[in-house]
């Protein structure tokens, strides 16, 4: 199919069925030439979901972007572990209120998670080997910081700061790692 100055306009306005654009196994290339022309995918103003990629083993999405940016309007919500940044020279600029989780003792949800974090014995790429994490299980995340609203005392054999068999004991607090332990702020006693 080919167009010159008029164009190609793909309608399926009367038909019911879907409309698919497929390949037997080449890349399927959208806006691959050099023209400057902008691609818009979905942009009428019809509430509709627009889905991009999906989970199955290593399927990878790639947005890439020059000067231009990447630009999100409106909500966003991203599920699974997160990365900004690939290199400590990068910067993360929020602007506005940034809003952390914050983990209550009493809820088993949040248990799991707070007992993680002092039991784990993997290195998560934060300078540690596994080795290390093994001996010492909340090596890992040291650098982090998380907020309690409600204290978990958690179980025998955990460790948190100096105190062996401590949680996160203390309400309101934040908490910080540092060499594999975990010590709650002196800001509110």
């Amino acid at each position: 199919m080919d167009a010159g100055t008029g164009g190609v306009d793909i309608d399926c306005l009367g038909a019911t069925g879907d409309l698919s654009l497929d390949t037997a196994g080449g890349d399927i290339e959208i806006g691959v030439n050099a023209a400057a022309g902008d691609i818009n995918v979905g942009t009428n103003a019809t509430a509709r979901t627009i889905t991009v990629g999906n989970t199955t083993g290593a399927t990878g999405l790639a947005l890439k972007a020059g000067s231009g940016k990447v630009a999100v309007t409106g909500d966003m919500t991203v599920s699974g572990d997160s990365t900004l940044g690939d290199a400590n020279s990068d910067q993360t600029t929020i602007n506005g209120a940034m809003k952390l989780s914050i983990f209550n003792g009493s809820d088993a949800t949040d248990q799991s998670t707070l007992r993680s974090y002092c039991t784990s014995s993997t290195a998560f790429d934060y300078g540690r080997t596994d080795a290390e994490c093994v001996a010492q299980p909340s090596m890992q995340w040291n650098g982090q910081v998380l907020y309690v609203r409600q204290a978990y005392t958690g179980e025998s054999g955990s460790q948190s700061g100096s105190a062996a068999n401590a949680f996160f004991n203390n309400d309101d607090k934040w908490y910080f790692c540092e060499s594999g332990s975990w010590y709650p702020s002196p800001f509110n006693t």
